[in-house]
Parts: C-alpha cells; structure tokens; sequence
C-alpha cells in the first residue's frame, strides 16, 4: 500500500502547496480519497492515478478546503464514462447541501452514469476498497461554536461534525488525524499503536508535536501545513524535521510506501 500526498497546504494554498488531498492506494490498487479539496481532479491526474479506481471518498467536516474539489472529481469522472459505484461518506450535516450544490451545478445522478452511495459517517463502516472506516468525533469545530452563538441566526443544520478515522486494511492500521483543535495528544488513544499516522500542522504547534508523539509506535506523516511554514517559518520547519526519527514531512507529490 501507498499514500500519495497530492495536496498538502492547510486551508490557504500556497505557491509551494496545493490544498490537500490525499489518496490511500490499496494493494488491489483501489484508491481511497481522504478529503478532497479544490484541483483534487487535476492532482490525481498530475500523479498518474486514475479516476476510476477511486472506490471512497471520505470528507472528514465540512470545512471547504475539505470537500471544495468534490464537484469536479465526480464531473471528470463522468466524461471518462465511469460505471462503478462510489462510496462517498462525509458527516450528515453536509450531505443535503453537497447534494444541492451538485444539482446546482447541473450534476444530476441521471447524467453520472454510475451511483454515488452517500453514507453519513458512523462509527464503523465498510469501505468499497475492502477494509473498515472507524470514525471518531474532534474537537476541531468546538473552536466555532462561541462564534456562532454571537450569530443573529446560526444555520439550524450546523451540528460541528469534525472527525478522526482509523482505516483498518487487513492488520494494517492506518490513523487520519483529519483538522484537530490545538494539539496531537487530542487523538493519542487512536493513534499509539498505529502502523502510521497522518498528521495535520495548520492547528497543531510543530514544538508541541514532538512532544505529543514521543511514545507512538508508526511514523507521523506530516501534512496540512499552515501557510507561515512556506514563507518566514520554512527554515524554521526543516531544521525541526532534520532532527525528528519519527516525523516526516509531506511534499506535493510525495508518494510514501506502507508497511505494517
């Protein structure tokens, strides 16, 4: 199994960075798109992967740098004639306006061609590429909560659906922190006895990482960059990670091979 990291900014873009999107490549060469932000279509092209085997889609909150390239994924995927259904789970709060979007944007289930199956997402699922999607709630949102509270009238459907996912692929154990709140230590039950991790750093402190992931087992790849880290912190950021064992940090286009 490998991961290809097509995207790795946080909610800003770079000129270094891509938003992030990143595809799980099964042994079977399913592929499994964790979240799925704007150029995702043209980012799995530029990588060499192939629309049609994309089995899932997982959207973990409704963040739009995390759903923003939906439209155009399923788009593309219907002019290359797909036929196979797709899994697509994202947090119930979303999914009646991912859908009006979609009509919206003259996307119709009768003009796809093949059957999105849309899941909200629950503690235990399986997905289309074999294997279980274990969800856990974050507390990514709780930040937006005292702010909407000030709002004259907050929308009704607003529920602060954030999650973490453990992809469980035969013995393999493959942990997506998603956005957290402020540090690591928040998914620490998750993520101690994982084969690899896959960790945000536009909410966490690079300084309190370290800390936090001392005593986890796999290696932390590093993703979801706060823009500071492509402009007066970059130097900063790889001196810190020429010394970590266990952090890596993702590029662009980086394709990193799984072992358990």
């Amino acid at each position: 199994m490998r991961l290809h990291f097509l995207g790795t900014s946080s909610g800003l873009p770079t000129a270094l960075r891509a938003s992030q999107t990143i595809a799980l490549e099964t042994d079977a060469g399913a592929l499994v798109l964790l979240d799925v932000a704007d150029g995702a279509s043209y980012l799995l092209l530029r990588q060499g992967l192939d629309h049609a085997d994309v089995t899932d889609i997982v959207i973990s909150h409704m963040h739009a740098d995390h759903h923003s390239g939906l439209a155009q994924f399923l788009k593309t995927a219907m002019h290359q004639k797909r036929t196979a259904p797709l899994r697509l789970f994202a947090p119930a709060e979303g999914i009646s306006a991912l859908q009006a979007y979609l009509t919206a944007s003259y996307i119709v289930p009768e003009w796809l061609g093949y059957q999105i199956e849309w899941l909200a997402i629950e503690p235990e699922q399986r997905l289309g590429a074999g294997g279980t999607l274990l969800a856990v709630h974050n507390e990514h949102l709780a930040r937006v909560r005292p702010r909407a509270a000030a709002l004259a009238a907050a929308p009704a459907s607003w529920a602060f659906e954030s999650y973490s996912f453990v992809l469980e692929l035969g013995e393999f154990r493959l942990v997506y922190a998603g956005n957290l709140d402020k540090r690591a230590s928040e998914i620490a039950d998750l993520a101690a006895d994982a084969d690899a991790v896959i960790m945000e750093l536009a909410h966490i402190k690079h300084d309190t990482l370290e800390q936090d992931i001392a005593q986890w087992r796999g290696p932390v790849l590093v993703t979801h960059l706060h823009p500071s880290y492509d402009s007066e912190r970059r130097q900063e950021l790889l001196d810190w990670f020429a010394e970590q064992s266990k952090a890596v940090l993702m590029e662009d286009g980086a394709a990193y091979e799984l072992h358990g």
